[in-house]
């Protein structure tokens, strides 16, 4: 009985938040990756906090990033972006990839060399990112459910294992006082990841999973997750084959910001680094 409960109350949370067809088709076909604009506007003055030390030493990338982070912040992540504000933002990426201090981004992935330690190390994608902007249709439009709305998402990068972070939470909160009956599911989309070169990683789909956090101010944390590993479809190659479609170009990557390009269905990410999820 305790079980069956449990089970009921897993499912109400999971069809609350997934009762969108497109949505469910959405973020198993998603590559990625904070949750409001202020949270962009917190990654701003972190820069601003050390832009002038940096113009001082001629880093013309600090001043870009500024420019990034606004835009970022006042089109939502790219949830609320015009025309006008993703030309914006490409714009600046461009001029960032040229301008981006890490020679070999892939190092410390697997098929990639190792990453060394002490004070010339490289720079490291290894980290918690998490999502300040996005253009990616796959991820656009899993805010686009009339149910569900998208709060934070992460990217978690280890050497052989990427796991995209989705956390969602029920368009009806909006209307309550913060923290009243909050409800919220996390949706996990493990990758493989290969260096195919110092910027390009391969990688390959394996599972999904959909973890419940709350159910109307009650903590599901407990709870075991639904999903599982994904089905391998014969010659798709994924992470081990070069000519693979499933794979990631790293355009800028500093100690505090992370720029990526994903093929298919195209789209840029940009990201902050932080400590971890919340």
């Amino acid at each position: 009985l305790f079980k069956s409960s449990h089970a009921r109350l897993m499912s109400m949370v999971v069809l609350l938040l997934l009762s969108s067809s497109s949505l469910a088709a959405a973020f198993v076909g998603s590559f990625h990756f904070c949750s409001v604009c202020h949270e962009s506007c917190l990654h701003e003055k972190k820069f601003r906090a050390t832009s002038r030390l940096s113009v001082e030493q001629g880093n013309d990338a600090t001043g870009l990033k500024l420019q990034l982070l606004r835009a970022a912040a006042t089109s939502n992540r790219g949830f609320g972006a015009s025309p006008a504000d993703r030309e914006q933002v490409a714009t600046l990426v461009e001029q960032l990839e040229l301008l981006s201090p890490a020679a070999a981004p892939s190092l410390g992935l697997s098929g990639a060399a190792p990453l060394t330690t002490g004070t010339a190390a490289p720079i490291s994608v290894i980290g918690c990112w998490r999502l300040v902007y996005t253009s990616a249709i796959d991820v656009l439009s899993i805010d686009a459910s009339p149910f569900a709305g998208v709060a934070s998402v992460y990217q978690l990068i280890e050497p052989s294992k990427i796991t995209n972070v989705i956390d969602l939470f029920p368009r009806v909160n909006a209307l309550l006082p913060p923290g009243t009956l909050r409800t919220s599911l996390r949706l996990r989309v493990a990758t493989r990841p290969r260096a195919r070169s110092d910027t390009r990683v391969g990688l390959t789909f394996e599972a999904v999973t959909a973890e419940p956090l709350a159910f109307a101010g009650i903590d599901l944390t407990a709870l075991p997750s639904l999903g599982g590993p994904l089905p391998r479809v014969p010659g798709s190659g994924g992470a081990d084959s070069d000519s693979s479609p499933a794979y990631f170009d790293i355009c800028f990557l500093d100690e505090d910001m992370l720029i990526i390009r994903q093929n298919d269905p195209g789209g840029i990410f940009v990201a902050a680094r932080v400590d971890g999820l919340e």
